[in-house]
């Protein structure tokens, strides 16, 4: 069954636990544990919960090499209740985690992913970290990801979000892709992004040769109209419209900022999933 998540609502579910603190990344907070052994343990864990990342660092995530921005012994602390002392888990034994509310249902679910990326003569190599990332839609294809925000300041107020950085993962698959990959996007190889987003979809989609025709066609439309041409097609009159909806329902202030991010948020998301969706109506696996 298909699901679709949205962790900017996950957040204020959450921050609905205690209405007198918003939850941060240094609070302990339920979760249910899998460890890579298999046996699953409901804890209070802190330092993974983040729906809003205020930079591309700030995903949870360890380095395999020590060249890196990430650190390569990545620790989780937590408690088996709020009484208990301070125990300590290492990331390489986490497989998953699930974000939980105070009724016991889960808000968000993350899972630990090896990651491919496309090197600058377009081979698949590994990325040199592993990531802890949040899943926001659950079919053939998965996908993983995150909002992103730059800040100015220490004061959230100064914070706008920038992008939903999204990965693909097909769901027995080891490895996870990120068809747009600000890692590898720049300047000097601006034309590969072309290149780089339909071989993510490829990588994700393995296989299946209807769904690689379908590829095949999108890309001589992203050649033709352009990548950011074709992938923001709609978006000012969509984004009128929601701004229009913002006003009609009176909604303001912070809630209205909310509102807005993530109209951006699911304007990207739903680019993905329409192409995701060519595969599920015609692939069988």
């Amino acid at each position: 069954m298909k699901k679709i998540y949205y962790l900017g609502v996950a957040f204020v579910i959450f921050s609905s636990f205690n209405a007198q603190k918003t939850r941060n990344e240094n609070d302990f907070i339920p979760v249910e544990i899998t460890r890579e052994n298999g046996e699953v343990e409901n804890v209070l864990m802190k330092g993974i919960y983040f729906p809003k990342t205020k930079r591309f660092q700030g995903m949870v995530a360890q380095s395999n090499t020590k060249h890196s921005i990430y650190s390569t012994d990545v620790v989780f602390e937590y408690k088996i209740s709020s009484s208990d002392e301070v125990k300590k888990i290492t990331f390489n034994e986490v497989k998953k985690i699930k974000v939980k509310d105070k009724y016991d249902d889960e808000i968000v679910g993350y899972e630990k992913l090896k990651i491919l990326e496309l090197d600058s003569k377009m081979n698949l190599v590994h990325k040199n970290y592993v990531a802890m990332l949040p899943i926001l839609y659950e079919g053939k294809i998965n996908i993983y990801g995150y909002d992103h925000y730059l800040c100015y300041n220490q004061n959230e107020s100064s914070c706008s979000y920038n992008t939903t950085l999204l990965y693909l993962k097909k769901e027995n698959d080891p490895y996870a892709i990120m068809p747009f990959d600000l890692d590898r996007v720049g300047i000097l190889n601006f034309r590969e992004v072309d290149d780089r987003f339909i071989a993510g979809f490829r990588q994700a989609g393995g296989k299946c040769s209807n769904f690689s025709q379908y590829l095949d066609q999108l890309y001589k439309k992203l050649d033709t109209e352009g990548f950011y041409a074709t992938l923001r097609k709609g978006y000012p009159e969509y984004m009128k419209k929601m701004r229009e909806t913002a006003n009609n329902d009176n909604i303001k202030g912070k809630e209205r900022k909310n509102f807005i991010v993530k109209a951006k948020h699911d304007f990207i998301m739903n680019y993905y999933i329409n192409i995701i969706g060519e595969y599920e109506k015609n692939c069988p696996y």
